[in-house]
């Protein structure tokens, strides 16, 4: 598990002015239930607080809890660099680990609390899978997680990004090197449900002839753990593909069965499995080898791309451009090849298209999981949009933690959605703006904390 610890700083809100604004600006929405939301103290005056969540999160978390542009440096009002609120610098730190492994933390599996088993205490979560609703039925995660903490759920949107495809085209003795510099959606579907099994299948490949320089059997490398980003990246190829996928079992399963994040019955989640020889039926045939590289993160998989050739796998935008700049490709979006990234670090997410949850103005136990930012044919509605995009969360308990506590989780997270705050700290970084409607949305749902 990769540690990473930063001081972080509470998002303060003048208590006076601001917290006033807030509250109307929440009544304007029509549901601000006061009692299911702790109270607060003055800003900068919380705790120390700590976050456990999603590998997408690890660079924007290292400038939201910096003290340069973040929560501790910023001169943004929000902030808490010393001169805002009451003066104070409390301290938020972020764990990186997988998003299904911060739920289960909260309760989103079992509805029991497993924060005990990482000897801190986990004072919000981040994640790449929303956890789903509604909150009043039983056996949803929502639900869960709700009995679990003793709390209404604020599910705030922190961030969005890409998710980026890193190729590494064979290089074979006497033979120039293979180049694969775009690939279209239906073929990236079929690359990874093992259907297309070597490079010189794919229609961008330089030499497509048998025995020529791209005539090498493709190895897909993918997460070891239940991921987030695996949970997204499954989402669009079940999008470009809904039929039942072949070498998933006696009942063939689609994308969607596979994205599941935890196992009903077995150690191992759908979200962890893909087509794979193991699973393959009578007449099915092989399909291409798919292995994780025995570590961690998205970090691990990008890396091993890196170095090893006739290998593709997938990854956040933020730690592409860290592991593997140079095997980033590009995707087609319906109308034409697009690239992941802008210009200037941003992600090339600016025209995705989030619709926001029903309920979304009662900003407590909203049901995120059914908004996604992929659309294998975005270039018909912006030609130059990268078709595989995602938001990104942060979870909060609404009242089970103490004062000092939430008022640190509070104040952190309202610097965390502020444009001019933590949205810009982290805009040339790999990430994005959040779309003013789900910026909205989230000051809501940081109002009940």
């Amino acid at each position: 598990m990769i540690l990473l610890t930063s001081g972080w700083a509470r998002v303060g809100r003048r208590r006076g002015a601001v917290l006033a604004a807030v509250i109307c600006l929440v009544a304007m929405f029509g549901a601000f239930n006061v009692s299911s939301a702790a109270a607060l103290g003055a800003q900068c005056s919380g705790a120390n607080a700590k976050g456990l969540g999603a590998f997408l999160q690890t660079r924007a978390q290292r400038r939201w809890t910096g003290k340069e542009s973040g929560f501790n440096g910023s001169s943004n009002a929000f902030a808490c660099n010393g001169s805002q609120g009451t003066g104070g610098k409390p301290q938020v730190s972020y764990v990186p680990v997988s998003s299904t492994t911060a739920l289960r933390a909260w309760g989103a599996e079992d509805g029991v609390l497993h924060t005990k088993e990482f000897g801190f205490p986990v004072n919000f979560l981040g994640t790449d899978i929303a956890p789903a609703g509604p909150v009043s039925e039983p056996g949803t995660m929502l639900a869960k997680m709700k009995a679990a903490l003793g709390s209404d759920v604020v599910v705030v949107p922190v961030t969005q990004t890409a998710t980026a495809i890193a190729a590494h085209p064979p290089q074979l003795p006497a033979h120039p090197a293979c180049t694969v510099p775009k690939i279209t959606s239906v073929q990236l579907q079929k690359v990874f449900s093992g259907e297309i099994k070597n490079w010189r299948q794919i229609g961008t490949a330089s030499d497509s002839s048998v025995g020529g320089d791209c005539d090498q059997a493709i190895t897909r490398i993918v997460r070891d753990e239940s991921a987030g980003t695996t949970y997204q990246f499954k989402h669009f190829l079940g999008q470009v593909n809904s039929a039942p996928l072949a070498c998933t079992g006696k009942e063939k399963r689609t994308w969607a069965q596979l994205q599941a994040p935890f196992g009903a019955t077995t150690e191992t989640s759908p979200n962890q499995e893909w087509p794979s020889n193991g699973q393959c039926q009578t007449g099915e045939g092989k399909v291409t080898t798919v292995s994780g590289p025995g570590a961690e993160g998205e970090i691990g998989p990008l890396s091993y791309v890196r170095e090893n050739a006739g290998t593709i796998t997938y990854g956040s935008l933020p730690e592409a451009q860290q592991a593997a700049p140079k095997q980033v490709i590009s995707v087609f979006n319906g109308i034409k090849y697009s690239d992941p990234e802008s210009g200037e670090g941003e992600a090339n997410c600016g025209a995705a298209k989030y619709t926001r949850p029903a309920g979304w103005e009662s900003g407590v136990n909203v049901d995120w999981s059914q908004v996604y930012g992929s659309d294998p044919n975005i270039g018909e509605a912006a030609k130059n949009a990268y078709p595989i995009c995602t938001l990104s969360w942060d979870v909060a308990a609404a009242n089970h933690f103490g004062k000092g506590v939430a008022t640190t989780v509070h104040d952190y997270l309202a610097f965390v959605v502020d444009k001019e705050g933590g949205q810009a700290a982290v805009r040339h970084i790999g990430y994005r703006d959040l779309p003013a409607s789900i910026a909205k949305a989230a000051t809501a749902a940081i109002a009940h904390i």
